[in-house]
């Protein structure tokens, strides 16, 4: 078990806290679903954790991964329902398309859940460059 704090996926912004991001988001229920990566303490831990190397990076940027979709090209996303995030954040926005929809006990519409261009996680996977 890897704490917390040593770990690769874990973005610290205190001296003791920090947020989990060994995982892209699953997709969601909501209109304008935002994604929020979990708060934990530096001597947490758990099974899935990856020490930390200096000069190496698991995490991918959502920018960058294959599994990053915005819609209409490169425009951002214009939310339908969400005011409690500035709209220089949603220009900035995409989908995480990681994870398909698990099947449910309802019949509600899956949506994937937004996440920023400078967002990370550890299972994303880098774009294929084009010649």
């Amino acid at each position: 078990m890897i704490e917390c704090g040593v770990c690769a996926y874990w973005v610290a912004f205190g001296p003791t806290t920090g947020k989990c991001h060994r995982h892209s988001p699953r997709p969601g229920t909501q209109v304008d679903d935002t994604s929020y990566w979990l708060e934990t303490l530096n001597d947490d831990g758990c099974a899935e954790g990856v020490p930390r190397e200096e000069g190496k990076e698991v995490m991918v940027r959502c920018r960058d991964c294959a599994f990053w979709r915005r819609r209409k090209g490169d425009q951002g996303l214009f939310p339908k329902r969400r005011g409690d995030l500035p709209l220089s954040w949603w220009r900035e926005a995409g989908f995480c398309a990681r994870f398909a929809p698990d099947p449910g006990s309802t019949t509600e519409i899956v949506v994937w859940r937004a996440t920023h261009a400078n967002d990370r996680c550890g299972d994303g996977e880098p774009k294929q460059k084009t010649e």
